[in-house]
Parts: structure tokens; C-alpha cells; sequence
């Protein structure tokens, strides 16, 4: 936003002129939000340089028409002469397989909006290593109809646990509007074991001779939680932590 009447908004908040700035500033937003059925409350969260930005929420208390949302917006940016970046919650929303899904199993992860938004849906993952696209590959096929998208999982495992996201986005010249969901889908991990022996080659030198031999076991360290199990033989030792890893030890 870059009128001048505005630039008293970025002083102290404890001078008349902020508090002057702030009034008129919720006076214009209000005046053309306040036209939505079902508006709420309006609050300013900050204000910072460049020229001048605004943080505000809004809340709409029924259901919201996103092209309301978008003519209040446009309007409201020529008023201002500025741009608007919105994003909305509640309009989309993001369902997963309730409880665990087994490792290398399938799933299904869908989204819906309550209303057509007129825009492709992106699909993203944050598994905890950073946040990918998801498209079409060997594991996923994402598929598209009117209000409604679908990521199918096949034989899923540890990459594809983690935080999914469905995000519209609706742009026009001055105003870019940001419908988003997310959920947490979380999979039963199978663990990579790692065997061992010490020492790795035993020498029986006769049919009687008995000896005590370590077997080393290992795993990547990871938030599940496992039950170690031996054979009837077997004499379990001491389960350790390392930096990264789960050492079990047990002798016959």
C-alpha cells in the first residue's frame, strides 16, 4: 500500500497520530468487508515498511462465497492502492486414513472445497526433511474433479509420512487469495535391520565344542516404538542408543 495518509500507521503505537491512523485503517477495511454475509470481527495484527503492509484476519461466521471475497478485495485495493495477499481457512478441507497405515500398504488422501474456486488444486508433503510436490509418479496419482481432489497412495512407506497439503490459489491483478488444508497422515514403519555377528566367523574344531557368539542387531533410530524379540536359544543383552541408531545385542 503506498498512500501517504497511512504512513503515521508505522510510528509508535502509543502516539495519537497511530492511534488516529489505526482507527481510519479499520474504518476502510470495515466498510467494504462488513458487506460479506456472516462477517464477524475484524483485527489488525501489525504493521510494517514496504511500502506500508498490513496484517489483518477476518472471520466469517457463515459460509463464504470466495468470489465475495474476491470483489470486497479488489475494491477494497483500489481504495487503498495497494495489493492484497489473502488466505483463508475453512472453505477446503483435507481428510487422511484415520490411525496408522500399515508400511507398504495403500492410501488415500482426499481434499474437498465447499465451493467450485475455479482453480487446480497443488498437492505438497512436508515429511519432515523439507516440502515436495506431489504429482503423478510410480507411488502417487493425483486426479482432479470439481470440488474435490484425490492423492492414491500404493505401498506406501516412511517418504510419505508426514503433513499433506491442499492449496487453491485464485489471482487477479491486485488481489492472490490462498485456500489451504492440511492434515497428518502417519505410517506404521517397518525398520531396516542391520545383522552382525561377533565374531563373524566362529571355529567349532570338534562336534562338542560350545561356543558363545554376539549377534549385533540394528536399526536407524526413529520415534516408533518396538518390542525385540529372540529366538528360544538366544540370551538377550543390553538394548543401546546411539547418536542415530538402536543396538541390540543377544548370545548364543
Amino acid at each position: 500500500m503506498t498512500q501517504p495518509t497511512f504512513q503515521t500507521c508505522l510510528t509508535d503505537k502509543t502516539t495519537e497520530s497511530f492511534q488516529t491512523c489505526n482507527k481510519n485503517m479499520i474504518e476502510q477495511i470495515k466498510k467494504v468487508y462488513t458487506t460479506i454475509e456472516g462477517f464477524d470481527t475484524l483485527t489488525i495484527n501489525a504493521y510494517s515498511l514496504g511500502s506500508i503492509i498490513v496484517s489483518f484476519g477476518i472471520t466469517i461466521v457463515s459460509n463464504l462465497k470466495p468470489q465475495d471475497l474476491i470483489d470486497r478485495s479488489i475494491e477494497l485495493s483500489k481504495i487503498l492502492n495497494g495489493s492484497f495477499e489473502l488466505q483463508t481457512t475453512g472453505l477446503v478441507e483435507v481428510t487422511v486414513p484415520s490411525g496408522l497405515v500399515h508400511y507398504h500398504t495403500d492410501a488415500t488422501v482426499n481434499c474437498k472445497t465447499k465451493e467450485d474456486l475455479g482453480a487446480q488444486p497443488l498437492w505438497n508433503i512436508n515429511n519432515g526433511n523439507g516440502v515436495f510436490l506431489i504429482t503423478n509418479g510410480t507411488v502417487s496419482t493425483v486426479s482432479t474433479q470439481q470440488k474435490q481432489s484425490t492423492v492414491t497412495l500404493q505401498q506406501v512407506d516412511e517418504l510419505w509420512e508426514g503433513v499433506y497439503i491442499c492449496l487453491f490459489v485464485q489471482q487477479n491483478s491486485s488481489v492472490t487469495i490462498y485456500h489451504t488444508a492440511n492434515a497428518t497422515m502417519n505410517i506404521c514403519l517397518i525398520p531396516k535391520i542391520r545383522n552382525s555377528t561377533n565374531t563373524a566367523y566362529p571355529r567349532c574344531k570338534s562336534a562338542d565344542d560350545v561356543l558363545l557368539v554376539t549377534i549385533i542387531c540394528e536399526i536407524d533410530k526413529t520415534s516408533e516404538n518396538y518390542t525385540v524379540t529372540w529366538s528360544e536359544y538366544a540370551s538377550a543383552g543390553r538394548n543401546t542408543f546411539g547418536k542415530n541408531i538402536l543396538t541390540c545385542l543377544f548370545n548364543i
